[in-house]
C-alpha cells in the first residue's frame, strides 16, 4: 500500500511539474525545432524551457532551471523519467550525459545526479559546473545549449536544445 501511495505521489508531482508551466504560459504550443534526421523530438510549450523526448521505452522531460543566469557557476536541469516497463531507481544519469554549446565547447564529465523518487517514475536534478578549461559553457554570447542523454531506455541519443531566445 505504501509503495502504491509513493508512486501515486511521484506521478502527481511529475505531472504538476510539467503541467503548471504549460498552463501558466497559455497552453500547449508548437515544436521549437524541426529535426532533419528525426532522431529526437524537441517538443516544448511556447516560451517554456521544458523539452520532451518520447523515444524508446522511457519518456524524458528536461527543464533547464537557470538558463537566464549566465553568471551562475553551476548549471542545473530537472530531469523527469517515466516508463511502464523498467525500474529506474538505480539509474545514474551523470554517466550518460554531455552538454554542448554552439561554439563546440563540450562537458562530458563532472555531472552530479541527485535522484528523487523510485520505480518507474524518477526525477532529479542534474548539475554541472559552467566551466570547461576556463571557458564558460553558458555566457552572454551563447546561442544554444544542447543536453545529450545517451543509451537510456533503448534510445541511443536524445538531444534537448535551448536556443538563444530561451537563454536570455
Amino acid at each position: 500500500m505504501k509503495k502504491i501511495l509513493i508512486i501515486l505521489l511521484a506521478t502527481v508531482i511529475i505531472v504538476s511539474a510539467i503541467s503548471i508551466p504549460i498552463i501558466l504560459k497559455g497552453g500547449a504550443g508548437k515544436n521549437t525545432t524541426d529535426v532533419p534526421n528525426g532522431t529526437y523530438n524537441n517538443n516544448v510549450a511556447e516560451n517554456s524551457n521544458i523539452k520532451t523526448n518520447n523515444e524508446g521505452s522511457i519518456s524524458i522531460d528536461v527543464m533547464f532551471l537557470n538558463p537566464n543566469k549566465q553568471g551562475d557557476k553551476i548549471l542545473k536541469f530537472q530531469v523527469m523519467l517515466n516508463n511502464h516497463s523498467m525500474d529506474l531507481s538505480d539509474l545514474n544519469l551523470s554517466k550518460s550525459v554531455e552538454l554542448v554549446n554552439d561554439k563546440g565547447l563540450s562537458i562530458k564529465d563532472g555531472f552530479n545526479w541527485k535522484e528523487e523518487g523510485s520505480g518507474h517514475h524518477v526525477s532529479g536534478i542534474l548539475s554541472v559546473e559552467n566551466n570547461i578549461n576556463g571557458k564558460k559553457i553558458l555566457d552572454n554570447s551563447t546561442k544554444s545549449i544542447k543536453l545529450v542523454i545517451k543509451n537510456i531506455g533503448g534510445a541511443n541519443t536524445r538531444e534537448f536544445v535551448w536556443q538563444s531566445n530561451e537563454l536570455k
